[in-house]
């Protein structure tokens, strides 16, 4: 029994430290001139903190890099609950590091900054050079929308208020850190939602739990015009392990057609 649990431990440690790039093709029925294919990587939950620390983020860096991203998204819960060792570690200079020449955008997840700290998160992101958007919504060389909804547990402004101003025959890009409102992207026209936070359980059996809590809890999912990727995320919560899920980069090719 003890050699079962020691290995079990073991390739606990090794998934939740050997990221796996997951890749989805999406195509957008819109123009966004002048591009026809975005490059897109997502990552979320690194958990940035005690735990994870600077070394593991600039092996991230360095992984997303060599994917050649147009454009990088970041769906929440950078840091662990704690901001004192992002700062400590000076672990923006680490996200300084990712290249991407259409820009790095983040939205907040539960484990986030809290209010007290948000101003302070928000100069460090921007030191970082990644668009913090809480509640907001920027267009890229005027051709398609990013939009960063404010997470679920920090009572965030009803969607269809955050898109006021949106020309809605652009693309629309939304990140939204938990997957628990695919009814409000969808009815808001949203062409393609990204996500994170559930982990996929992180540790068995917690995916029959994830996978009874949202209706898609890891990959893809088309409903109602609307599609959705859900990351599996990039760090751990609590135990450094992942047992029946995998550290997880998400690489996504989106086509726009006409």
């Amino acid at each position: 029994v003890l050699v079962a649990f020691a290995a079990v431990l073991l390739y606990g440690a090794w998934a939740a430290r050997s990221p796996v790039i997951t890749r989805h093709e999406v195509t957008i029925p819109k123009p966004a001139v002048p591009y026809r294919e975005l490059n897109v990587v997502l990552v979320s939950d690194t958990h940035l903190g005690l735990i994870i620390g600077r070394d593991r983020l600039e092996r991230l860096v360095a992984d997303v890099n060599r994917l050649e991203p147009d454009m990088v998204l970041l769906a929440g819960d950078i840091i662990d609950d704690d901001f004192r060792p992002f700062l400590a570690r000076d672990m923006a200079a680490a996200l300084r590091g990712l290249h991407a020449p259409l820009g790095v955008y983040s939205v907040l997840g539960n484990h986030d900054a809290g209010a007290e700290d948000l101003p302070k998160f928000r100069a460090a992101m921007a030191e970082a050079g990644i668009h913090l958007l809480v509640d907001e919504w920027v267009a890229v060389d005027d051709a398609f929308y990013v939009v960063g909804r404010n997470d679920s547990s920090r009572r965030p402004a009803p969607l269809h208020a955050v898109l006021q101003g949106i020309d809605r025959s652009r693309p629309i890009l939304l990140l939204d850190h938990q997957p628990d409102r695919l009814h409000e992207a969808v009815a808001a026209g949203v062409d393609l939602q990204v996500s994170g936070h559930t982990h996929r359980g992180q540790v068995w059996p917690g995916r029959l739990l994830t996978a009874r809590i949202f209706e898609v809890d890891w990959g893809y999912l088309e409903k109602g015009g609307t599609q959705f990727v859900v990351s599996q995320g990039w760090g751990t919560w609590g135990p450094p392990i992942r047992v029946g899920s995998r550290s997880e980069i998400v690489q996504i090719r989106i086509r726009f057609e006409p």
